[in-house]
């Protein structure tokens, strides 16, 4: 008897297996990336909850929340990171501030370069950016400028605590006495519901020293700010290849970003929220702040 000669796969069972794989890897891979983003998003919650318990320590021991720029001995325009960062681990860099650790170009000399795991989410790293920042803190509205006074036929009102919730707490531009100073147990429209940090893909630098001296120079590179109306990139999520700084809560995240609430807890918020709402999860106290009533 002859032996039969093993029978190979033919070119049709060929092609069929290849596109069984080629369906099962298109179903797949979906699966893999989401999950993979979906734990990078996890990990920025709990950076941005890390920095929730940083500010929260801030405040016990200062009796109010830093401001977006600091001044610590002749160390001027420090970021609300830079002086947390006694809070978050980093007592090494802290204590180069306080030294007076500079190099010749002015810098601390340890901060130069340096990326800070702490303050860049994984979806957005930004590797060999000078001090890069991924998060950005409540400004409120931009420096100097005004808005309406909520009061029939009153004048536009300057910037006050109603508006934001971090302010320049730099002394060699605004005197102590008469820095705005917030406490999150003071906060009339409740800590639970005034956004305290977001993400932000255009934020600068965690340090950010600024050598022009302007008061509002820090505060679009470190903080997030509102207006009477968005314009064409002050909605969350729009405008995400322009260049820094452009201070509105943005992220790599689809669909919306991670917001840090004064009271602590972090929470996705979607991109295609109501400018309203935005710019009352922004106010402390909206309507002094001059804003019209949520829709229900």
């Amino acid at each position: 008897m002859f032996a039969r000669k093993p029978r190979g796969f033919t070119l049709v069972e060929l092609l069929v297996v290849i596109v069984i794989i080629s369906v099962l890897v298109a179903l797949l891979l979906p699966a893999i990336v989401g999950s993979r983003e979906s734990a990078r998003r996890a990990q920025c919650q709990h950076q941005l909850s890390q920095l929730g318990q940083a500010l929260q320590t801030y405040e016990s021991a200062k009796g109010h929340l830093p401001g977006y720029r600091n001044s610590f001995g002749n160390v001027p325009g420090l970021s609300w990171v830079a002086v947390l960062l006694p809070n978050i681990g980093r007592q090494d860099l802290w204590k180069s501030l306080r030294m007076g650790d500079f190099s010749a170009n002015g810098f601390p000399t340890p901060a130069v370069g340096l990326q800070l795991a702490e303050v860049t989410c994984p979806s957005n790293p930004r590797p060999g950016e000078y001090c890069a920042l991924g998060y950005a803190a409540n400004c409120g509205i931009l420096d100097g400028t005004t808005m309406p006074n909520p009061l029939p036929n009153g004048p536009p009102q300057p910037e006050d605590a109603s508006h934001g919730v971090f302010f320049n707490h730099d002394s060699s531009l605004i005197p102590v006495a008469n820095q705005i100073k917030v406490r999150t147990d003071r906060i009339p429209d409740g800590a639970q519901r005034t956004i305290a940090v977001s993400e932000n893909l255009q934020a600068v630098s965690w340090m950010s020293f600024d050598s022009s001296n302007l008061p509002n120079a820090v505060e679009v590179e470190v903080g997030i700010l509102w207006a009477d109306s968005p314009g064409q990139c002050g909605r969350i999520n729009q405008c995400l290849k322009n260049p820094p700084p452009l201070p509105r809560p943005s992220s790599m995240h689809p669909g919306g970003v991670n917001i840090l609430f004064c009271d602590g807890h972090v929470e996705f918020q979607a991109d295609d929220v109501d400018y309203l709402v935005y710019q009352h999860l922004m106010t402390p106290d909206s309507k002094k702040a001059g804003l019209p009533p949520e829709q229900p």
